[in-house]
């Protein structure tokens, strides 16, 4: 796309599915089916071998590792240069507010808060990715224009 446009990529966002998987333990904690549950190359940035040429900024969705991106609930550094923005953050990179809130929108559990521990069972593997009301009293603050919670 660089040499296409004769401009900087100046980073990458994922909005979404992003399957952060370092190895087999976090394909269990992924509500997929279980045809879908497979390593990836993930792993290989994790561990070093391989760094994303770009830096990439994930959001979280619904088909994600959830002990691993559970972790870093408030954001952080799933690999070199691959930064998951949490539950609800806010980041600035080159000047540009860039704010993301992870996870879906479910209605019956948004409050009940997050009461999901490891090992997830059946129901605890869903629900774990779901909105709840401290994420969105989190996200609230995040829309006032002075607040970021960092730079990139």
């Amino acid at each position: 796309m660089e040499q296409q446009t004769k401009q900087k990529v100046d980073a990458l966002i994922i909005c979404g599915d992003f399957q952060a998987i370092r190895n087999q333990s976090d394909l269990q904690c992924m509500a997929v089916p279980s045809k879908y549950r497979q390593l990836g190359q993930f792993h290989q940035y994790y561990i070093g071998k391989k760094v994303a040429p770009v830096l990439t900024l994930v959001i979280g969705g619904n088909h994600e590792a959830s002990n691993y991106m559970w972790e870093l609930y408030h954001g952080g550094w799933l690999a070199p240069n691959i930064y998951y923005l949490g539950g609800a953050n806010c980041v600035r990179l080159n000047g540009v507010r860039i704010a993301g809130c992870s996870g879906i929108f479910k209605a019956h559990d948004y409050h009940l808060g997050h009461y999901e521990k490891i090992p997830y069972d059946n129901s605890s593997l869903r629900s774990v990715y779901h909105k709840e009301f401290t994420i969105t009293a989190m996200w609230k603050h995040l829309l006032r224009k002075s607040h970021s919670s960092g730079r990139i």
